[in-house]
């Protein structure tokens, strides 16, 4: 190996916290006081069901649980599948432990909905739980066929581009266009903002609707309007955006699969 001048003292220090430095354009991580150069390879993945959600476990990526921060470093086959973590904080920094794999995927799904809780009371949203599968039959009817339009009165316009952008990654200005985000001029004396989800139904479709009962539901002649802030919020937070979705297809399924995925899919294609 060609010489180079760099800090061993330093080296060994942030290899032991878990750091891999490069020299003369190899990587090298700390094995008892040497050098050891790391073979790259493509990180592992695993895919656990958690009350019907998928956890994805990748090495190499931090997580959480009750413990602390860790990297995960090794997934391990075997029955049960196991995982091997180093932890970067809390009482077990710079340990090594090894865990079963479900109960990492459920710490890190407790961690996931923990950190959503925080932001939907952040943004003002009372959580809508889609569970039944008419219900994701529903979202995805609502997918191919329904037109979700906001608007708003001036003073609110940067209130609602800021939760509607936490909510979607999208910029509501980009659906101004096309009138679905209308920002409302001061004489049209709009004192709040304003949603709506409207779309046509069909008459084989209608006896899997399922909504819930207290989200003012407008139908008439096999039209749907409905004029619930929170509940197109809770939308917006599934995957759909402004305006009609239907080119929003694998943003919205991403987090499905299974049944669910199942009855959404006969939604979209009723």
């Amino acid at each position: 190996m060609k010489k180079s001048v760099f800090n061993l003292k330093k080296f060994l220090r942030m290899a032991a916290e878990g750091e891999i430095i490069e020299v003369d354009g190899k990587k090298y991580r700390e094995v008892n006081g040497e050098l050891v150069e790391v073979i790259e390879h493509q990180p592992k993945s695993i895919s656990i069901m958690v009350a019907g959600e998928e956890i994805t476990l990748t090495e190499g990526e931090q997580y959480k649980n009750y413990f602390g921060n860790y990297i995960l470093r090794t997934i391990n086959s075997g029955d049960p599948v196991t995982v091997t973590v180093l932890y970067v904080d809390g009482q077990f920094k710079n340990e090594t432990k090894t865990y079963p794999a479900k109960s990492q995927a459920e710490a890190v799904s407790s961690e996931q909905k923990r950190i959503l809780r925080n932001e939907e009371e952040r943004l003002g949203i009372d959580v809508v739980r889609f569970s039944s599968l008419n219900e994701f039959f529903t979202l995805g009817y609502m997918a191919k066929n329904a037109r979700i339009t906001i608007e708003v009165p001036k003073f609110l316009a940067a209130n609602f581009e800021f939760k509607y952008n936490r909510l979607t990654g999208d910029d509501a200005k980009n659906h101004l266009a096309d009138k679905s985000y209308y920002i409302a001029p001061k004489e049209k004396n709009r004192w709040a903002v304003k949603g709506r989800l409207t779309f046509n139904i069909k008459t084989s479709a209608m006896s899997r609707m399922s909504f819930p009962s207290n989200i003012g539901i407008i139908s008439r002649a096999g039209h749907i309007e409905i004029n619930n802030n929170n509940y197109i919020y809770n939308m917006f937070k599934n995957g759909f955006k402004l305006g009609y979705n239907e080119n929003n297809y694998s943003n919205i399924v991403s987090g499905l699969s299974g049944e669910y995925k199942e009855a959404f899919d006969e939604g979209f294609n009723a």
